[in-house]
């Protein structure tokens, strides 16, 4: 047995239950959902749940570092998702939050989607603070293997305005993706701007 994982076991992001990043208990509290985000064309999304709760507990613990949580939420997410068929890009995230967390959240969360196919680059400026008129005006800016007359799917942690989702859809539509859909671990309320 790892010396690690006998010295510090595993805990739920959520409840702090031992075992694993995301116990079988928080996950029975999930409500997978599907919904579009405006654009030109729509974009679908599926998301595991609200931003609230067990999942929002687990989100923000992967969000200050928490690795297995994030492997945990995106086994969680391949189980709603299914097999994809098409390429996986995962949304871009800030250097300095790869930083300060030791990992791209996003990128490890399309992995458990999709193991090796994760080849595809996103990226764009940081959408934290950003009212949703500014989110939705940003540039995602694609990089990385051809997705010319591909399907796409992208892959983030919360959905809030739908401005960064929205953003990485035009630049892969851009690039000659066929077409491009979404999956989020969480569905945040969309603030009143």
């Amino acid at each position: 047995m790892d010396m690690l994982a006998l010295l510090l076991p595993a805990r739920c992001g959520a409840c702090r239950r031992r075992g694993s990043g995301f116990c079988l208990d928080c996950a029975a509290t999930l409500a997978p959902e599907c919904f579009s985000l405006t654009g030109t064309p729509p974009l679908e999304v599926v998301a595991l749940g609200r931003y609230e709760g067990p999942l929002r507990l687990a989100v923000l613990a992967m969000k200050r570092g928490r690795r297995d949580v994030a492997q945990t939420l995106g086994r969680c997410l391949a189980d709603v998702v299914g097999h994809v068929d098409g390429a996986i890009a995962a949304a871009p995230t800030a250097a300095h939050r790869r930083g300060t967390r030791g990992f791209d959240q996003a990128l490890l969360l399309a992995r458990a989607l999709g193991g090796a196919s994760v080849s595809l680059c996103l990226e764009g400026a940081s959408q934290r603070g950003a009212g949703r008129a500014e989110r939705l005006a940003r540039r995602v800016r694609f990089s990385g293997g051809d997705v010319a007359g591909r399907r796409v799917l992208v892959v983030d942690d919360v959905c809030s305005t739908g401005g960064t989702l929205l953003a990485c859809a035009r630049a892969l539509r851009e690039a000659g993706a066929l077409a491009v859909e979404a999956a989020v671990l969480a569905r945040a309320e969309r603030s009143p701007r």
